[in-house]
């Protein structure tokens, strides 16, 4: 493991963010977003686990396995349901 090391200018600067411009949004991240439209509620990751009653590592093998639909990715590390999705699923359960 490296251990990183930072003057004491670069602990003072101030940080900023941006927004990201189209071109820097991954194309994975473009792809999951272009089925959604904005007008539909999205269900985080902890939603689904406490809808759900299981683990985040459960809901990826289900996912993994096709037993679950897939998320929409948010960005590299955020992923929602579309709540109708889930709803759905879950109704093709109980039958």
């Amino acid at each position: 493991m490296t251990a990183i090391t930072m003057t004491t200018a670069e602990r003072a600067r101030p940080i900023t963010y941006s927004e990201p411009t189209a071109s820097e949004i991954p194309a994975v991240a473009k792809s999951s977003l272009s089925s959604f439209d904005g007008s539909e509620r999205l269900l985080r990751m902890a939603q689904v686990t406490a809808m759900l009653g299981i683990s985040r590592a459960t809901i990826y093998r289900y996912v993994a396995s096709g037993k679950m639909p897939k998320p929409i990715k948010l960005s590299a590390r955020c992923v929602a349901w579309k709540a109708s999705v889930i709803s759905d699923w879950l109704a093709s359960l109980q039958t």
